[in-house]
């Protein structure tokens, strides 16, 4: 895959669940292999679509599905809260890691948190291959202990204009 044009976000609507289970699935448990001893993990209802329903279900919830051309290959999920915008989800079909195309979902998380001062994220403590993105993408490993047990949290300050 060499051309990220047929790229784009959308609001995720209920219909989608069903396509994009399997690929959250699919990635979240490649990650799992890769860095621990399980087959697969992830958090509760990410196999059977409950997760993803859930945060359709919460109203403050920012539920977008990625696209490649007309296929769903990933999700992103943030709130607001305050003047700070929380990273609840992000995942790619893991046979499209590599081209650029997270870095695009968090450039539309962060020109969508236009009002908030800070974006705050977390990922498993085991996933350095989620270390390094989040780097790559500007954000700072945060010395405080993560909402969920055994994660890292990362933050990025966003500029005071939107920008």
């Amino acid at each position: 895959m060499n051309d990220n044009s047929l790229f784009s976000i959308r609001a995720m609507r209920l219909e989608d669940v069903d396509t994009l289970t399997p690929v959250m699935k699919a990635a979240f448990d490649e990650d799992t292999r890769r860095h621990t001893d399980l087959m697969e993990d992830g958090p509760e209802g990410y196999d059977d679509g409950r997760l993803l329903r859930r945060f359709l279900a919460e109203p403050e919830a920012f539920c977008r599905t990625l696209w490649l051309g007309s296929r769903r290959i990933g999700a992103l999920i943030y709130r607001k809260e305050g003047d700070v915008c929380v990273g609840e989800i992000l995942f790619v079909d893991p046979s499209l890691h590599g081209f650029g195309l997270g870095r695009q979902a968090m450039a539309v998380l962060e020109s969508e948190a236009a009002g908030c001062r800070l974006i705050r994220l977390e990922t498993p403590d085991y996933s350095t291959r989620n270390h390094r993105f989040y780097e790559r993408c500007g954000y700072r490993r945060l010395d405080e202990p993560g909402f969920w047990a055994q994660t890292v949290v990362f933050a990025k300050d966003l500029p005071e204009d939107g920008r």
